[in-house]
Order: C-alpha cells, then structure tokens, then sequence
C-alpha cells in the first residue's frame, strides 16, 4: 500500500466513524502535511509528530467562528451585503468541524470600501495598498480575503461560466447565497484549481458534502446547472473519484470512471499538495481556446493562448486601477491594449513572462490534452 493509498483510507475511515488500522508512517505524515489534513489524520491514529497540529486548529477554529460571527454583525448593522463561500460552509458537515482547516476565510460583497471602513473600526487590519483581486485583511491571526467577485481570472473559464458563476447576487437571501449554487459554485473552483493543480482536501469536501448534507441539496436542479454551463461531465468524474477514493456513492447516476483513472488521478493529486504546484503542463487551460485545440491541435491552441496573452479580455483589463477608464466603456479595449504595450514594451520580465505562458511543447500539450478530456474537461 502506497502513503498516498494510506491517507486515502485514513480519510475515509474518519468520514464514516471507523478506526484507522494503518500504520504511521512518514510518508502518511508527510501526506497528511502537504494535504493539509494532519488534524484528521491525528485524531485517526494518534500520530504523536501531529498532535501540535491537531491542537492547533482546534484554537483556530474557535479563533476564526468568533471572528467570522463579529463580522457578519457587523457588516449586517452596517447594511452591507456579503457572504461567505466554502470553508465555514463546508466545515459544519465534517464529523469533526473544527478539523477542517482552512487558510482564511472568503468573503465577496458589492462595497470593498464600505466593508473596510466598518470592519477597521472593530480592529481588523488592512494593507495600506489593496491587491487587485483579493484584499487581504486579518484580526487576531487570523486571515481573511474580501472579494468583489467569485471568479477574476476568465482564463479558467468560459465566458459563459464565468458570466453564470459572478451573477452569484440573485442567488443571495439574508447574507448568504443559496445552498445548491454554492455547491455549483464549488464545482466550478475545483475546476480551476485542477489547472493549478489541486489537492485531496477539496475532493474530500465533496465527498463530506455528498454524505452528510446531502438532504439540504436539490440534485436535479444542480445536475441541470452543471449541464448548462458544460461541468456536468467534469463534476460526475469528480463525484466517481469520492466514490472510490472516501466510499461515498454519488448523487445522482454518474458514467464509470475510465479504467485505472482513480489510481492515476490519486497518484497525480496526491503529489500536488493542498494547493497543487507550479507545472508547466499547467501552461495552457481549458477554456474555449483549448475546446477549440482539440478540434485544431497545437497549433491553434499556441496562437489562441499567445493571442489571450497578449489581447487580454474587457474582463480581464478592467481588473487593474490603472486602465480604470474602461470601466463600463468596453469600447476602449483597444486604447488600453496600447497603452498596457507601451507600459510594458521595456520591461523584459514581462516578455519572458509571457514567452514562458505561451511556449509550451507539442508533447506536453497533447499530454495535457489527454488528461484533460479524462477529466470530462
């Protein structure tokens, strides 16, 4: 049995109340670290190396559920709307809540600013200079990201996904959005993440998801959604790999899984880490350039992406202060093209950013490829 095969088993025994009988071994330690899942995997076999971990998130934990309520009050008297995705949500089903841990917690609203001015009088501390997609805030250790939208990068999406995932406020009731587009929102960030490289953690949430809250979800309204913006194939492989990964059956009639792709995909995560890792197979994404590849190979696909690259999206630009003037006015897309080649016309890390994006072999595109469509992607 390989470690990966191990921290598998160790998971899935804790998701259906059963002892671990698997020895401790460094690999599994190591595993356990790098998936972020050291809690779990302590409280399953009592690994002495984890317990600092173990105890540790449980004082975050209760650290992070004061923090989270104090700015909910707060944000509610001050009559702004926001909500929180993923973490918190998910934790709440995990046999054991406090295990779940998580880097920060996420917050989206329509007012960056005015949560910033209320949260800032309740001690949170903001950085002088705000990021461009995620603003960063913190309290008593504990981090936190305030968003403006669900999803920045359009490069991990088609714009009819995007589109679909960010109108996410007719979803929203009483601070919080609706529990099935939640669920297909999650679907969606695994999807992106799969193209960074993701970890067992965010598998496994669904599996806790599909197990123990599966009666708060309407499945055929969330099966029908997934079909409309084309995950539907990518959300029944992910829901066959909980199946043979953590035991737990999925929601709804699913395709079996092509033969040995749970053992490949396990051996392929379980290398990522919580967050994946920086591949250059990564280089080029889904999205409807690459739908577009497969029907035109790699060529098109070097053209399509140099072409992204260089042509950012409306969407894309209008992320960045300094091409502040096209917001609402998509008509001048192209003067901000020209004014972001002069800006960047001397500066030579950005031309071997880009050449580094763009240039990827025929080898490890079609490698790409491939792995990709077992994905249902």
């Amino acid at each position: 049995m390989t470690d990966t095969e191990a921290l598998l088993r160790v998971l899935a025994a804790h998701l259906h109340g059963r002892p671990s009988r698997i020895p401790v071994t460094e690999g599994l330690l190591k595993d356990a670290d790098r998936h972020e899942v050291e809690a779990i995997v302590y409280w399953q076999t009592r690994a002495r190396e984890l317990e600092k971990a173990f105890f540790y998130d449980i004082a975050a934990d209760r650290k992070r559920r004061r923090l989270d309520r104090e700015i909910r009050e707060t944000l509610k008297e001050a009559g702004i709307p926001c909500f929180s995705v993923k973490g918190l949500f998910v934790a709440d089903y995990y046999p054991m809540p406090a295990l779940r841990t998580m880097g920060d917690i996420d917050y989206v609203t329509t007012d960056r600013p005015a949560v910033q001015a209320a949260l800032e009088k309740k001690g949170y501390v903001f950085p002088k200079t705000n990021g461009v997609t995620d603003w960063h805030f913190s309290k008593s250790g504990i981090e936190f990201e305030l968003h403006s939208r669900l999803i920045y990068d359009v490069r991990f999406g088609s714009k009819t996904q995007v589109r679909y995932i960010n109108d996410c406020w007719r979803h929203y009731e009483d601070g919080a959005i609706n529990v099935n587009f939640h669920f297909v929102y999650m679907v969606m960030h695994l999807r992106k993440h799969l193209l960074e490289g993701v970890g067992f953690r965010q598998f496994y949430d669904f599996a806790v998801l599909i197990k123990n809250a599966g009666d708060i979800f309407d499945w055929e309204w969330i099966r029908g959604e997934l079909k409309k913006i084309s995950l539907l194939s990518f959300a029944e492989v992910c829901f066959g790999l909980c199946q043979k990964w953590f035991k737990v059956p999925p929601p709804f009639e699913i395709p079996a899984l092509p033969y040995g792709f749970s053992r490949e995909a396990a051996e392929e995560i379980g290398r990522n880490g919580v967050f994946g890792t920086d591949r250059k197979d990564l280089r080029i994404n889904p999205n409807k350039h690459m739908n577009r590849s497969a029907k035109y190979g790699y060529l098109a696909a070097q053209g399509a992406r140099f072409l992204q690259r260089v042509f950012p999206s409306y969407e894309e630009m209008t992320l960045y202060p300094q091409y502040g003037f096209l917001d609402g006015r998509r008509y001048l897309l192209p003067v901000a093209w020209i004014c972001r080649f002069f800006m960047d016309f001397f500066r030579i890390d950005k031309w071997k950013k880009l050449e580094a994006e763009t240039q990827v072999s025929r080898n490890e595109f079609e490698k790409r490829n491939l792995s990709l469509r077992k994905w249902g992607l």
